[in-house]
């Protein structure tokens, strides 16, 4: 008999494969124990940092840290970033649950901390689930692919939110679904509702799959009325407690109508329009990416996705880029689904024979039901990757680890922590703003530094003042009359500048508002320092640290053209460039204080900023972009003939090299939109960014 020839490279991935499964079939509760302590590491860890620096500037962390901190002390889901009960925003009973361990350790990190842990030990019953399908050890596999999954990475690092924890829930209810235990689904489903309103659609989705499985009649009419009614139900609550008319998030499906019944009778009497939407280059961008990391696997056992179909088709039509979805927390109910689809995919490829079966074995209910034992070998592709259990082991490991590091936050991040020391110095100074502010008094605080006072009772958002309204509503926002100080960060009017486009709606008033703001309540600059200025009642408004109109005095340096603006020259103390020392809480920052003089001669409502260039020799060794106008006044409000004069006292980094240092300004004309960062923080991205006119050379800095 002719004997097969093996390739050597495919019998020691074959020997490789072998002592690997002896291994992991010896240690599997150890391997999934460690992976789980090491994301909440990694990620708590990463979370810090981001604490540390300001990174989370998406507000929402805010919003959950003022709440619980509210609750603790007896104000239940009470806060004042938005004017109205946080069961106004979401039906999030399950936050109960955690309040109890913020007290203990009240601070934002605790939050963080709690998120990445209820992410991870999500793997404890999805180890279960693909275990019944795959068998042991192979269910690892399974284990790597959800916590390597950059979405869930994702969620770990983006801001702080509930749904997370609906991730263990919601897979504890599939665990009881498989197993046929109809008590303890009840239980999780429950639970699992208590977390947020939208989870209902997936309690929904269970009955359906149970209808499609032909199961008993409590098993489909159960959830489905279940789901239902709570869905009602959280619609009416979080409007009755928000003072809306409706619940404030259709206002992202807007675009199919001003209610719910509309929306519902335009998605059917036009399905073209929802068509339109599904393969819209951001959304088909979010169906493939949230696919990859599984191999696309899942589309071949689509059974197992039909709880998830609804959350699938609300993540379509919301009215945001696809793409985005997949960096924040919104997929969260789609990933336990994703696993176990593909579990039921790879049992073909993974599972035990019959005769070596250590427990019982979940059939994939598109091959006849529950707890049968498994058929013959699989047929066709699969019975190819049976075959070669180990390469297809390694292909499978290659697409999760391509995944986290291309779509996921790890890789990322690398760059953002690199620049830890460019950083260290501003990240002293903000800190340093938000310890000087008074605890008991209440403080308006713009994106980056409103997490880090959320721990104080009374605290509003800037950019609700900007904007005008509350959050989706036309309803005017008026700040309350107690706010006696804002930190204020010209930081955030860049972001306005890209965020809330001047010509759209209100938003050409949302800097007039601001400047009326500060004149009407008295509030006067008594701190600045680089980006961050305070401004407290004193009853004399006067923003003159920031910015003056009329004549500049004495100037230096050569006048010139930049688009729509002349440039008439600059001044400093004694007309140097000279470096100046400024205390915020106690501490001593080195600052250069130095004003640049413009007067607007063309009618344009571009939006102009000025970046600084620190340069030694021929190089340049630091770089700041800075608003015109301290970012209250922008050029777009400047009548034509108008002379501005914007002070700046621009911070010193300690990593600027010794030596002789000159500095240049550019007046650029920047566009674009703002994204996540590698630790999915708010960044802004450029995408046209022109220089206008020629550099105004400022000259050397003394120091």
């Amino acid at each position: 008999m002719q004997q097969s020839l093996e390739h050597p490279l495919a019998k020691r991935i074959r020997e490789l494969g072998q002592g690997w499964h002896r291994r992991a079939l010896q240690n599997e509760r150890r391997l999934v124990g460690l992976a789980i302590v090491s994301f909440i590491l990694i990620f708590t860890g990463l979370g810090a940092w981001k604490l540390w620096s300001f990174g989370y500037n998406a507000l929402d962390l805010a919003i959950y840290r003022q709440v619980a901190e509210h609750s603790v002390h007896g104000q239940l889901f009470s806060f004042t970033i938005h004017p109205h009960s946080y069961l106004g925003d979401h039906l999030e009973l399950f936050f109960t649950a955690l309040w109890p361990l913020y007290g203990v350790v009240p601070s934002a990190l605790t939050l963080v901390f709690l998120q990445a842990a209820a992410l991870a030990v999500t793997a404890l019953p999805l180890a279960k689930i693909a275990a019944r399908f795959v068998g042991k050890p192979w269910h690892l596999l399974l284990v790597a692919a959800y916590l390597g999954n950059p979405a869930i990475q994702n969620m770990a690092l983006f801001e702080f939110h509930l749904l997370p924890f609906a991730i263990p829930l919601v897979s504890y209810t599939l665990l009881a679904y498989c197993e046929r235990r109809f008590f303890r689904f009840l239980v999780f489903s429950v639970l699992a509702l208590t977390v947020r309103e939208d989870v209902s659609l997936v309690i929904v989705g269970f009955g359906v799959l149970a209808l499609v499985e032909r199961r008993s009649w409590r098993w489909s009419i159960v959830p489905i009325m279940l789901g239902g009614a709570w869905f009602a139900a959280a619609l009416k609550l979080t409007a009755y407690f928000s003072g809306y008319a409706e619940y404030k998030f259709l206002a992202y499906y807007r675009w199919l109508g001003n209610s719910l019944p509309e929306m519902l009778r335009t998605a059917l009497t036009k399905p073209w329009l929802v068509l339109q939407r599904f393969v819209a280059p951001g959304n088909l961008a979010f169906f493939f990416a949230v696919l990859l990391p599984f191999a696309y696997l899942p589309l071949a056992r689509v059974r197992w996705l039909i709880p998830a179909a609804p959350i699938f088709l609300q993540l379509m039509l919301v009215q945001s880029p696809g793409e985005l979805l997949l960096s924040i927390h919104y997929p969260a109910l789609l990933i336990p689904f994703l696993v176990v689809a593909t579990a039921a995919v790879l049992q073909q490829v993974f599972r035990p024979p019959p005769t070596a079966v250590g427990h019982r074995i979940l059939r994939d209910p598109a091959e006849g039901g529950d707890g049968a034992p498994p058929k013959a070998a699989a047929s066709g592709l699969f019975a190819k990757l049976a075959r070669q259990r180990a390469m297809t082991l390694i292909i499978f490991v290659v697409v999760i680890v391509y995944s986290m590091l291309v779509i996921g936050p790890l890789a990322q991040a690398v760059p953002v922590l690199a620049g830890t020391l460019k950083i260290n110095d501003r990240v002293a100074v903000e800190r340093s703003f938000t310890k000087q502010l008074p605890t008991d008094v209440p403080t308006v605080a713009g994106f980056e530094t409103i997490t880090e006072l959320s721990k104080r009772r009374r605290l509003y958002s800037l950019h609700y003042v900007f904007l005008g309204n509350k959050q989706f509503s036309t309803e005017r926002y008026v700040l309350p009359n107690d706010a006696n100080q804002i930190l204020l960060d010209q930081r955030d009017f860049l972001l306005y500048h890209l965020l809330y486009r001047y010509d759209e709606g209100d938003n050409r008033n949302g800097y007039r508002r601001l400047r009326e703001l500060i004149s009407s309540r008295g509030f006067a600059i008594t701190n600045y320092v680089d980006r961050f200025a305070v401004l407290q009642r004193t009853g004399t408004s006067d923003a003159s640290a920031l910015y003056s109109i009329g004549d500049p005095g004495q100037l230096h340096g050569t006048a010139s053209s930049h688009g729509l603006l002349t440039f008439n020259g600059w001044a400093g103390p004694d007309q140097r460039l000279q470096s100046v020392s400024a205390t915020v809480d106690g501490r001593t920052f080195m600052t250069l204080p130095f004003s640049l003089s413009f007067t607007k001669h063309e009618e344009k409502s571009d939006i102009l900023h000025v970046e600084f260039r620190f340069i030694k020799g021929d190089q340049v060794v630091y770089r700041a972009l800075m608003p015109l106008g301290g970012g209250l006044y922008p050029t777009s409000d400047w009548p034509v003939g108008e002379t501005v004069t914007t002070n700046y006292r621009l911070l010193l980094p300690s990593f600027l090299p010794p030596g002789e240092l000159s500095m240049a300004a550019r007046v650029i004309k920047a566009d674009g939109d703002v994204g996540l960062n590698g630790l999915r923080s708010l960044q802004l991205r450029y995408k046209t960014y022109e220089q206008l006119g020629p550099t105004i050379e400022l000259g050397p800095i003394e120091r």
